[in-house]
């Protein structure tokens, strides 16, 4: 007959692991810098100088994430960079 672990002693490990987990995460979140946002051309794109017409977003994906986008006039790029102090020092 296998021997079983207590239960007193195999709850509390995992609490901790996920208290870790759950602040780990947090604390990434919160130390997450606003991103940088870069037009790519000063006033619009080629071609679409005095078009106003609303971006258009559609949802293609089933459960996972796939976007369209039509209508982009004004295109940027977001960069998501990390913080001064969470850069590694080598590349």
């Amino acid at each position: 007959m296998p021997i079983q672990p207590d239960p007193r002693h195999t709850k509390r490990p995992r609490k901790a692991l996920l208290a870790s987990a759950v602040l780990t995460i947090l604390g990434a979140v919160a130390a997450q810098a606003d991103p940088l946002v870069v037009d790519l051309w000063p006033n619009a794109a080629p071609g679409s100088e005095g078009m106003h017409e609303e971006e258009v977003w559609q949802e293609r994906g089933q459960g996972f994430v796939d976007r369209s986008v039509a209508r982009v006039h004004q295109p940027t790029l977001t960069a998501y960079l990390p913080l001064a102090e969470q850069k590694l020092a080598r590349a």
